[in-house]
């Protein structure tokens, strides 16, 4: 099995209120993905700052995106990726009712990691889409960092 990971390299903005894809990873045409680490991190300073919601869901579109590629390979002697990334949403996908993961994280230097264990990974089909969403609370306006860790 191959591992690779798609991250944010600048901190992306998401205003009060207001619901940002940070990254989409695309099964694009090849056979299962596993989704095997997440993380997620903020750089607010407020201390009364609500919560952002932060969720892993399904997406059935791609939005407008911009389209980074097929991830960093954690070993050099892999092959490149079948599957993409995208970030910088301008205009959101659509989302479905398949939710994996709901929590609410604090915009003052939160972070959130989450791992799974083997055999219980999120498996993306071919063609299958799947996005790591911030919605900021309200007057809490903060910059994210967020990486996605999947496995071919």
């Amino acid at each position: 099995m191959s591992i690779y990971v798609s991250a944010i390299t600048k901190h992306e903005a998401v205003a009060s209120e207001t619901t940002k894809t940070l990254i989409q990873l695309h099964n694009d045409v090849f056979g299962p993905i596993r989704v095997v680490e997440w993380g997620i991190s903020f750089d607010g300073i407020s201390s009364t700052a609500t919560p952002a919601r932060v969720k892993l869901m399904r997406q059935t579109t791609g939005g407008t995106m911009t389209q980074i590629g097929g991830g960093i390979k954690y070993n050099s002697n892999d092959t490149t990726s079948n599957a993409s990334f995208r970030i910088g949403a301008t205009a959101e996908p659509t989302g479905t009712t398949d939710l994996y993961e709901l929590h609410q994280v604090t915009p003052t230097g939160g972070l959130l990691v989450k791992q799974y264990p083997l055999g219980r990974e999120i498996t993306l089909n071919s063609g299958e889409r799947l996005g790591l969403v911030v919605t900021a609370g309200p007057s809490s306006a903060a910059s994210a960092l967020g990486y996605i860790v999947w496995e071919e």
